[in-house]
């Protein structure tokens, strides 16, 4: 993530975006068997998109907390949709691909920050 943060602005949100990719990666490792693929893109006009993809059955994104207060499970997708703009999930020819809009803003836009 350091080659990230040093892509975009100070006054993104650099804890958050590292935040989401945690609960992203976390999620694949207990949800979703196999290799996972991670791509972070900068549009032109200096949004930041995570990209996760894996090779799972895919979801659908329920931005909400867990009905049961103690629950072990079900708060990671509730909190990346607090921290990002979008939360898209898609079913792809080989598995599952998550899509968030980060809390970040790229210094130089229409940029692959990751791939």
């Amino acid at each position: 993530m350091v080659f990230v943060r040093e892509s975009c602005t100070p006054e993104s949100d650099h804890e958050g975006a590292e935040i989401v990719f945690g609960e992203l990666v976390a999620n694949v490792v207990r949800h979703a068997p196999g290799a996972i693929r991670i791509t972070v893109i900068a549009d032109t006009l200096g949004a930041v998109t995570l990209e996760v993809y894996d090779t799972g059955r895919g979801f659908t994104p329920v931005a909400s907390l867990p009905g049961e207060e103690y629950s072990d499970s079900g708060r990671g997708i509730y909190i990346v949709s607090q921290l990002c703009s979008t939360l898209l999930s898609a079913l792809t020819k080989t598995g599952n691909k998550v899509s968030v809009g980060l809390p970040l803003v790229a210094l130089r836009p229409a940029l692959k920050l990751i791939n």
